[in-house]
C-alpha cells in the first residue's frame, strides 16, 4: 500500500507559494525582533528648564546629551563655578549662549548634577509615554 502525505496532493505551484510566504513571514519576524528599535528612540529632543536639549540613544541609555539656545540654536556653554565655592548658599549651573547672550540656570549642583536631572526627566517621559516624537 502506498503512503500519501499532504504534499503529494498539493500542486507544485501551491507548495512553492506556501514556501515563499513562509520565508517572507520568517524574514519579517527576524527583522522585527532583532533589528527594529524601540519607539522612544525617535525621541531625541525636548525643552527642559527653558533650554533645548538634544541626545541620542544607545542600548536604552541616553548618550551625547547637549543643550542649545532656544532663541538662536547655538550650543550653550555652562558655568558651575558657584558649586566650587565651599560655603556657597545657592549652587547652580548656568547655561549661557555666547552668540545671543541668552541664559538659563538649573539649581542644586554642578554640570554633572544638572545632566542627571535632565536624564531623569527624559527617562520619566519615556516611562510614562508622554514624550513627543
Amino acid at each position: 500500500m502506498q503512503e500519501h502525505n499532504i504534499i503529494s496532493f498539493m500542486p507544485d505551484w501551491a507548495f512553492f507559494t506556501l514556501l515563499a510566504l513562509f520565508a517572507i513571514v520568517l524574514i519579517f519576524l527576524i527583522i522585527r525582533i532583532f533589528f527594529s528599535k524601540p519607539k522612544h528612540y525617535s525621541y531625541i529632543e525636548d525643552t527642559f528648564y527653558n533650554v533645548v536639549w538634544k541626545w541620542s540613544w544607545k542600548k536604552e541609555k541616553i548618550r551625547n546629551l547637549y543643550c542649545f539656545c532656544p532663541k538662536c540654536e547655538e550650543s550653550l556653554v555652562y558655568d558651575d563655578t558657584s558649586c566650587k565655592e565651599r560655603f556657597a548658599l545657592h549652587k547652580e549651573t548656568k547655561f549661557i549662549c555666547e552668540k545671543c547672550h541668552y541664559s538659563s540656570s538649573l539649581g542644586g549642583g554642578d554640570i554633572s548634577h544638572s545632566l542627571k536631572i535632565i536624564e531623569r526627566e527624559i527617562n520619566r517621559k519615556v516611562r510614562l509615554n508622554i514624550y513627543e516624537k
